[in-house]
This record gives structure tokens, C-alpha cells and sequence, in this order.
């Protein structure tokens, strides 16, 4: 296959009598912008009583890579051999390397990477101070750079490894060590030729790991030599074009390495060992526990699978787990992984688990109930619950799926049950333990870092800088970019503890004791009221004068003013008087959950499950997406519904959600009593065009900032395209003037910022939400949107509604924030769904609208009574029938 062989300066080093010699094999494949830094770090390399040959492989690479490498050598002193070959993959390219290599040990470094001065000699002076037949493996100390911000962070999972300077260390003794990078790591080459150790062609997620493992197995003991002044700089590309940027996007990687790569490796290991050893359990779990850990967010989870794929990989884990001992999962150490992952694996490996202990807590004190959960497999135990020695009935209940890749193994019980006295259950007939935290995970060992959390000791920030001079610069760089830091997150803690220290004094004050004490705080979004939140707390002022109410809002915003006049008690957001008021406040109610309304700054007086108000979520849209990720993560004293599907998809059984029907209630939206007035008395002579946003279309978003940014190539998107485009479409002018309508753009929130980036026409009207948006609603004959929930307004108005959704199958498959929840808009949705600009006014010409059923429980302008009177029930305690 080879096309091309070059030697330059080879073995030039030999005719000084090197005790050892080192090869770096090298694949490279487009990239020829990074090459120039590795070159530079290698050509700057300290010398000693060693040698090392560079094998570069050119994978068929379109660029100039093979020639700027072969340009480089030829000026340089450097045994550099340059290879050739049609593109087959950098596993491929690395065999190739290993079959010309001379050297005794052998590391595989990636082209687009770079390494400290002293790399080869700090890993030199390591195997020569040792007696390096006894080590099997060096590992050398990899540090991430940051190419877009050009900073250094010590952030690796494995970084433990080097927290206390080099040692030696067996893999039987500490399985936790694991290692898995070949190019942080020395391969002895006789070993490697010897055993037949190769990587695994045409595969493309953890070929380095298994080529390690396979390679560690050949040993009885194998030791890891680890090297903490040898610095491996791996960089963190600022386009995300690398192998591991995008690996996640690959079906392979959840099936294919484990399937043909580790399945038949553990097998074999097992029958050589007699059991599977304990640090190759601890690298799969490692592999496992980023996979399965990536499902708890919506960016990150398999979207990219198929439910098929998903049972196929399950079944795979299976598969695996159940060769394990049964303490493998149990005392996986090596990075830190939340017990639900830990019972997940040990249910698929068919092991028990301590879920079987009952968890208790927390404690609603106000309505006298306290939950307790419990993990099962199999069928629903049955339940004896007794309260005061008598059985009792659970208040509220439900089974909650554990949605890793769709799993059916283990699921979570979660509980409602009188809280006045002791409190036993049994399941199946069994007394259960009971423990107010999560059941313990017993530890036969513990790491550095536990020993470190446990028993703090003085960091010895300049421990390592004694072999080198420029080891020494490397590191100092990396203290001072951390102490940068720590400075900006100090400052801004202190500018956060005035305002708190200020608020905390303020409530000692009678007047303001007696204002705010037990106090409804009102809140829809940072900038803008007119939602939920406003809507009832107009109800509630009226209704009951005796409520304390304020309404909390950036005082900036275009509806402060409004309010003003209007006589809303406004504190401005963030100010100490808003501290203050959460300090006394008895509800924080509002229409968005974000962080900035359930955990507000400035306020760090109590963590975020202990705050001393109680968080009502009215909801700013009816939840028709599975949202569990994101709001399983918050603590809601009561979460606003407006539909029964709605209602339904929260607490039923077998739901993603730990709500129940303790805490969500349906009521009807507050703001949907306007809209059963508006739509009456308006005509109905708009065509609406609302359309919602993309994750994709902004850079992160900064919490507290209202405004995110756009990415720079906002006009080439599929968004822009298709929203523009129809706004430009002279049948949309045509469909106006045909039914005698005016057009409305209706832009998003997070786009209000950069609306000036769209291509309007003169004829169409442009709206926004500092707007009176009701009265769009009410008075739109028909709404063309995506995925907005503003169709459910629209359609309670009696308007029309088509969905126009032209990237359907990428919003659903995690380009998005969205996951499919109940919501189907083919069979539930009001109106036709278009995948183009075409079908989209064929469906318009066609008069093609909405279906004839009802999704709403209440049309009867009573939701803001409903929800006032669940708050307040709120304060009501359970009493034992």
C-alpha cells in the first residue's frame, strides 16, 4: 500500500552510543495548520543519553502535510523517516508506523498536539532511575489547550494521576490508574512485535484505549510508570473538527467498540485471569460512565441513535456488565459518577445494588408530607407504608423511568406520605432501611482525591519544578492563568457578598420585616413581564389585598414604566431590596425556571435546595417537548399546567419526570383569561409568523445576560434560509392580500436583539413581545410557526395554524435543545405540518387547517382563580384520614 518512503538524517544518533531510543509514530491527515507547532516543540527538545526517531505517515492527506514535514527535516538534525500511503485511517496509518520503528519504546502522538521541551528526557531519566523491566508502561501527563482562548487548563478526568509527583504503580493495587491514550503513553516495542499488539482498523472511538488494554493484558502485573513533569499538551481545537469533537455524532461510537472491541477482549481476559482484572472493569466503566452520563444532558445525550441502536447498545452493556464482579460497579473510583448511573450499570449486569435502601426526604413541613424513593427492577414490589405503626396510603406517587438509551431495567419509585410521626416500609414483606441521603457506596479503597477532600493538606503548588527549567515555566504558566481566575471569581463573590450583607442588615429593620415578611414575589423574565407572572399577579392584588405581592424585573426593561403606572409594587432584580425580599419571602412565583429566577443572584445565603421561599413555576408555554433533564433539576412547590395531556406527561408512570401530582396541578395558564376576553371582541384580520429559535444559532449563554449572541454565519443557516425566504415570497403577499389580511412578524426573544439581521419587507408589519402579543394572538386568523408553543394561544383563540418545519429531523435528533415528548404533531397538533416553502402554500391554497379537537380542560376565563386558590392550598397540612 505504501507509495512513498523517505529516510532523512536516520539513526543519526546512533554514533553517539544512546543507551535508549525512543520512536514517535506520527499519522497525519489535514493537518498541516497545526504541524508547525508539534515541529517547533520537537526540534526544541533537550538531548541526553537517549535517541528518538520520528515515523511521520501521510494517511492520503489533501494537504501539504508530507511536504512541510519532509521540508522541516531536511533542515534539521532529526532521525525523521517519512511514509506514504492511500487514506485508510490513523489506526491503519500507526500499524504501518510500528512495523518501521527500531526504537525500544514507542508513543504515538497526534500532529495537530504538541509537548513540553524536556518530554523525552523527563521520560528517560524516569524508566532509567527505575529498574524499567519492572514498568510496562509510561504515562505521561497530558494537559488541555484551549486553541480559541490560548489557554493551558489542567482539567483531564484522569489528572489525580499526577497530583502528588512521578511513582510507579501496579495495576493490581490500584485498578483506579487506568491509562488509555496512546499517545500519552511509551509502548515497549518488544512487547508490542512479540504479541502481535496492533490497533484496530476501520475503527473510530477508543481504538487508543483498546490498543492499550490489549497490550497491558500481555503482563501479570503491569505497572504504569507515571510522569508528571513530561507535559503533553492536548489541544482542544476552536472549530471542534477532531476525531473527538465529533465521535459522539457517530453510532459507532456507542456500539461498534464495544460489540467487536471490548466484548471479545473482556472474554478473553476472563479466560486467561479466571475473572475480569479489576483496572480493565475499571476503563470500561470509565468508557460507561461518560456515555451514560452524557444522557443527563440534552446537548450531549445519543440523539444520534435510533431506538433500535439504543436497545442494541443496552443489550451490548449487558452483555459486558455481566461478566463484571459483582464489586466492579460498586467501587468504580476513578472519576467521580452519580449513584443513579451506578445502579443503572449494576441493574444491566444483573448485580444488586444498596437502591434497594429507601431514601427519605425532603420534607414538605408546610403540607406535613415527606417523599421517599426507592430503585427496583423488575415488577413493582408491593408496599406496606406505616406512619405511627398504622398503614398508610401514599398521598401522591408514581414510577419514574431512568431514561439512559431508553433502558426498561431499573426504574425509580418516588412517594408522598404523612410526615407526623415514624415512619417504616417494607417491600415485597421485607423491612427496609431507610437513609436521609442517597445509600452509601461502600469504598474498599480510596483515591487521592478522597483523601485529599477528607483530609485537606497545603498545595505544594512548586513541587515538580525541580527537573526542569522549562518544566518549571510550563507550570508556573498554568499556576498563573489558575490564580487569574481565582482572583476574577473572588472579586465578583465579594461585589455579590455586599449586596447580601447589605439585604441581610436590611431585614433586621421593623418597616422592612414587616414589608416583606412572607411575601409573593412575582417574576417572568429578566427584561419583560406580560406573561403568566404578571397576568395572576394582577388577580391576586385584587383578589386579596392582604398578600403582600412585588413584582421583580430589570429595571431597565420597557415594561417597567408600564407597571409603574399601572401601581405594581416593582423591586428591581438583583437590587438588596429584592435580596431582601427573598430572605422573608414566603413564594418566588414566576413563568420561566432558569436559574436566575429558582437560584437568583445576589443571594448565596442557603444552597439551592434549601432557599427559604418556595418556587411556583406558572410555565411561559405548555410543555409539549420531553423537558425532563432540565427540570428535573429544579425544586418546585408547584408547576402550572393547562392541558390534561400536559398534565399527564409529567405525573403519570413510566414518565421521565420526577414531578407528581403533589406538585403540578391544572389549573390553565393565568394569561389565557385575557385571551378568552380578546377573542371574542377582536377581528380575527392577521396572518401571524411566529417562528421559535435554535441552540444552534448562538454562542453559550451567560447567565444573567438576557441577550446571546449570534454565531457569525447567522445569513447561511437553514433558519435564516427558510424564515427569510418566506417572509420574501411574493405568495405570502399574495395570500394576504387574497384574504384580505396584513402579515405580522412575530421574532423571538432570544432573536428581538438581531431582528435588523432579517430582510423585512416594507408590507410586513414587525412585532415583538414588549408588544401587546395577546391581541396578535387574538386577533391572528392564521399562525404560521415551527415549534413555538404559541400555536396553543393562537388555536385557544380560534386561529388557524400550519407548522412549517424544514429542519424537523435535525431540531429532533439534539441540534437542538429538544427532545420529542407526548406531543406529535401529526397527530396531535392543529394544523398541517410543511417541510417546505412549497408544501407550505400548497397547504395555504388549499385551505388545509386545523383539527376539530379540544386539548384545553378550561375555557372559561377562571385559570387565574384556579392557580390563586393552588397556591395558596399550598400552605394547607395533610391530614391522616
Amino acid at each position: 500500500m505504501s507509495v512513498n518512503e523517505t529516510k532523512l538524517n536516520e539513526n543519526s544518533h546512533e554514533r553517539f552510543g544512546v543507551r535508549m531510543k525512543f520512536t514517535a509514530i506520527i499519522p497525519m491527515f489535514d493537518v498541516e495548520k497545526y504541524l508547525p507547532e508539534l515541529l517547533k516543540s520537537l526540534e526544541d527538545q533537550t538531548t541526553g543519553d537517549f535517541g528518538v526517531e520520528y515515523i511521520f505517515i501521510d494517511d492520503g492527506s489533501p494537504d501539504d502535510s508530507y511536504k512541510l514535514v519532509e521540508q522541516w527535516a531536511k533542515k534539521k538534525r532529526i532521525d525523521v523517516k517519512l511514509l506514504q500511503q492511500v487514506n485508510s485511517g490513523v489506526s491503519a496509518a500507526r500499524n504501518r508506523g510500528i512495523e518501521h520503528a527500531k526504537g525500544d519504546w514507542l508513543t504515538f502522538p497526534d500532529p495537530d498536539d504538541f509537548i513540553s521541551p524536556t518530554y523525552f528526557e523527563e521520560v528517560y531519566n524516569f524508566l532509567t532511575a527505575r529498574e524499567k523491566s519492572t514498568i510496562a508502561l509510561a504515562s505521561t501527563n497530558i494537559i488541555r489547550y484551549f486553541e480559541d482562548t490560548k489557554e493551558i487548563r489542567d482539567t483531564h478526568a484522569l489528572r489525580f494521576k499526577f497530583a502528588r509527583g512521578s511513582k510507579q504503580v501496579s495495576l493490581l493495587a490500584s485498578p483506579h490508574y487506568i491509562h488509555m491514550s496512546a499517545p500519552t503513553g511509551f509502548f515497549r516495542r518488544d512487547v508490542v512485535l512479540k504479541n502481535n499488539i496492533r490497533f484496530m482498523e476501520n475503527l473510530h472511538a477508543s481504538e487508543d484505549a483498546l490498543f492499550t488494554a490489549n497490550y497491558l493484558l500481555c503482563f501479570d502485573e503491569p505497572k504504569l510508570g507515571i510522569i508528571d513533569t513530561a507535559i503533553y499538551y492536548y489541544r482542544k481545537r476552536a472549530d471542534n473538527s477532531s476525531a473527538l469533537d465529533g465521535f459522539k455524532k457517530n453510532p459507532e461510537t456507542y456500539l461498534t467498540r464495544f460489540e467487536t472491541g471490548y466484548l471479545p477482549l473482556i472474554l478473553a481476559a476472563k479466560n486467561r485471569f479466571g475473572k475480569v482484572p479489576d483496572w480493565l472493569a475499571s476503563q470500561v466503566l470509565y468508557e460507561y460512565r461518560w456515555l451514560f452520563g452524557a444522557e443527563r444532558s440534552v446537548r450531549s445525550r445519543s440523539n444520534v441513535l435510533s431506538t433500535q441502536e439504543k436497545q442494541s447498545f443496552i443489550a451490548i452493556a449487558e452483555a459486558i456488565l455481566s461478566e463484571f464482579e459483582d464489586y466492579h460497579v460498586e467501587q468504580y473510583r476513578t472519576t467521580p459518577i452519580h449513584n443513579e448511573i451506578r445502579y443503572v450499570l449494576q441493574a444491566l449486569g444483573g448485580k444488586k445494588f444498596p437502591g434497594e435502601t429507601v431514601r427519605v426526604g425532603p420534607l414538605d413541613q408546610s403540607r406535613n408530607l415527606v417523599q421517599v424513593r426507592y430503585y427496583f427492577t423488575g415488577e413493582l414490589p408491593t408496599e406496606e407504608l406505616r406512619v405511627r405503626a398504622q398503614v398508610v396510603k401514599p398521598v401522591h406517587g408514581k414510577v419514574r423511568m431512568l431514561d439512559y438509551f431508553e433502558q426498561q431495567k431499573i426504574w425509580e419509585r418516588i412517594l408522598w406520605i404523612p410526615a407526623n410521626s415514624w415512619i417504616s416500609v417494607r417491600l415485597d414483606g421485607i423491612p427496609r432501611g431507610l437513609s436521609f441521603s442517597d445509600p452509601i457506596i461502600r469504598r474498599l479503597a480510596l483515591t487521592e482525591v478522597d483523601v485529599a477532600r477528607a483530609l485537606p493538606q497545603p498545595r505544594k503548588i512548586l513541587q515538580t519544578l525541580a527537573p526542569s527549567v522549562t518544566g518549571a515555566r510550563s507550570l508556573l504558566r498554568r499556576v498563573a492563568f489558575e490564580t487569574k481566575a481565582f482572583q476574577e471569581r473572588r472579586n465578583e463573590r465579594l461585589q455579590i457578598n455586599q449586596v447580601e450583607v447589605s439585604a441581610y442588615a436590611l431585614t433586621k429593620r421593623p418597616k422592612t420585616a414587616m414589608r416583606f415578611d412572607n411575601a409573593w414575589l412575582f417574576m417572568d423574565r429578566l427584561d419583560r413581564a406580560r406573561d403568566n407572572a404578571e397576568h395572576l399577579y394582577r388577580y391576586v392584588k385584587a383578589k386579596d389585598p392582604s398578600i403582600k405581592v412585588f413584582f421583580v424585573l430589570k429595571k431597565d426593561s420597557a415594561d417597567w414604566d408600564r407597571l409603574r403606572r399601572d401601581g405594581f409594587n416593582l423591586l428591581e432584580y438583583g437590587s438588596v431590596e429584592h435580596c431582601a425580599a427573598l430572605l422573608m419571602a414566603q413564594f418566588v412565583i414566576s413563568s420561566h425556571a432558569d436559574v436566575e429566577m429558582t437560584n437568583p443572584k445576589p443571594i448565596s445565603f442557603y444552597p439551592s435546595s434549601q432557599v427559604p421561599w418556595r418556587f411556583v413555576f406558572l410555565q411561559h408555554g405548555i410543555t409539549k417537548d420531553d423537558l425532563s433533564l432540565w427540570l428535573n433539576t429544579k425544586e418546585f412547590a408547584m408547576c402550572v399546567t393547562a392541558t390534561s395531556e400536559e398534565y399527564e406527561s409529567f405525573t403519570a408512570d413510566k414518565t421521565r419526570y420526577k414531578l407528581t401530582s403533589k406538585e403540578v396541578v391544572l389549573t390553565g395558564f393565568p394569561r389565557f383569561d385575557r385571551l378568552h376576553d380578546l377573542s371574542s371582541n377582536l377581528l380575527k384580520d392577521k396572518i401571524l409568523i411566529a417562528p421559535t429559535w435554535r441552540d444552534t444559532l448562538f454562542t453559550p449563554k451567560v447567565v444573567g445576560d438576557p441577550v446571546r449572541t449570534l454565531v457569525p454565519d447567522f445569513e447561511s443557516s437553514e433558519y435564516y434560509t427558510n424564515w427569510n425566504g418566506l417572509l420574501n415570497d411574493p405568495r405570502l403577499k399574495e395570500q394576504a392580500l387574497d384574504k384580505g389580511l396584513s402579515v405580522v412578524f412575530l421574532v423571538h426573544p432570544n432573536l428581538e436583539e438581531h431582528v435588523n439581521r432579517f430582510d423585512i419587507p416594507s408590507w410586513v408589519l414587525l412585532a415583538s413581545y414588549d408588544d401587546d402579543v395577546q391581541k396578535i394572538f387574538a386577533s391572528s386568523a392564521l399562525l404560521v410557526t415551527d415549534y413555538s408553543s404559541v400555536f396553543f394561544d393562537v388555536e385557544y383563540c380560534g386561529g388557524h395554524v400550519h407548522y412549517f418545519q424544514f429542519d424537523r429531523d435535525a431540531v429532533f435528533s439534539g441540534n437542538h435543545t429538544v427532545i420529542p415528548g407526548y406531543f406529535d404533531y401529526d397527530t396531535h397538533g392543529f394544523g398541517p405540518v410543511s417541510s417546505d416553502l412549497d408544501q407550505l402554500f400548497k397547504n395555504l391554497n388549499n385551505h388545509i387547517h386545523h383539527s376539530s379537537r379540544d386539548a384545553f380542560e378550561f375555557r372559561d376565563g377562571l385559570n387565574s382563580e384556579r392557580t390563586f386558590v393552588a397556591i395558596k392550598n399550598l400552605r394547607k397540612r395533610h391530614r391522616d384520614a
